[in-house]
């Protein structure tokens, strides 16, 4: 059963429709990297998904177990959080409960401070949010991240990977990257790509690194005016495919603009119109 479907999204800001009655199926385990001009709907599509963006017509069918995560192209704003705290608040309530508790305890142990911990602490109890702590320190660990360092004070690339960890710690069945190498040195995007392609869950992801789509792709999928054509396999696979695909195009065109100019001549050649047998001709014309 595919995890994620559209069908028939539209979806127009003025006149000119953005997404055109597109459809789409993300099965499990897919690499799907969505490619397309500047403008053209690829961060919308991944809003859309996620639930942020609210489509004009369509349906998008999954099942309730599907858990979706994503990691945004923008970096936030400045923040005095901890890394802990950054990770823990993307599983919700009981996450940003942790992280207010994990913030009270590294403060100074004052009567104010630990009668605030006492009350987290039962609040935590209440929603049963000491089972997901392991989870959280777990997902830290195996990103390798400073779990007490401030997230303002650290670099482009280690902020990107607090924020993969934050989408990560939900244990997504469906990440979604946009523009997931912007502000990555070289040793960082090496670090993400092999991290996507031994992620066991679906990706859909919205990237300008050829290089890193050629790497972890395993379908591309092209939004040209406002629909969608899908190509199975790499990068590669899909600028050959896409090559084949514009050579027949200009040769329909070819034979289009030959037949049309046979015909241009055959009317200047002054045969009436009218007779039975050349009225075909002239509608086909």
């Amino acid at each position: 059963m595919p995890l994620v479907t559209l069908r028939d999204i539209s979806l127009a800001f003025g006149a000119e429709p953005l997404l055109d009655s597109i459809n789409l199926t993300v099965e499990a385990g897919e690499k799907i990297a969505l490619l397309g001009r500047n403008g053209c709907g690829k961060s919308t599509l991944l809003k859309i998904v996620a639930g942020v963006q609210q489509a004009d017509d369509g349906v998008i069918e999954s099942s309730q177990s599907t858990r979706i995560a994503s990691l945004e192209q923008e970096l936030p704003g400045e923040t005095d959080q901890t890394v802990f705290e950054v990770v823990a608040s993307g599983l919700g309530a009981e996450g940003r409960l942790l992280a207010q508790y994990q913030h009270c305890a590294d403060q100074s142990a004052t009567d104010s401070q630990l009668q605030k911990l006492d009350q987290l602490h039962q609040q935590i109890d209440q929603l049963g949010g000491w089972l997901i702590r392991p989870r959280i320190d777990a997902t830290i660990s195996r990103l390798q991240l400073p779990s007490t360092a401030q997230f303002a004070s650290l670099s482009g690339g280690l902020r990107r990977r607090v924020l993969l960890a934050r989408a990560l710690v939900q244990e997504p069945d469906l990440l979604l990257l946009d523009e997931p190498t912007n502000h990555l040195d070289i040793e960082a995007i090496d670090w993400l790509e092999e991290f996507v392609k031994g992620f066991r869950g679906a990706v859909l992801l919205v990237t300008h690194d050829r290089s890193f789509m050629q790497a972890v792709a395993t379908r591309v999928v092209e939004i040209e005016r406002g629909r969608l054509i899908s190509f199975p396999g790499s990068y590669e696979n899909f600028l050959r495919r896409r090559s084949e695909l514009l050579k027949a195009e200009a040769e329909a065109e070819a034979q289009f603009d030959k037949r049309l100019s046979q015909e241009e001549t055959w009317i200047r050649q002054g045969i009436k119109a009218r007779r039975t047998r050349n009225e075909g001709r002239v509608r086909a014309l």
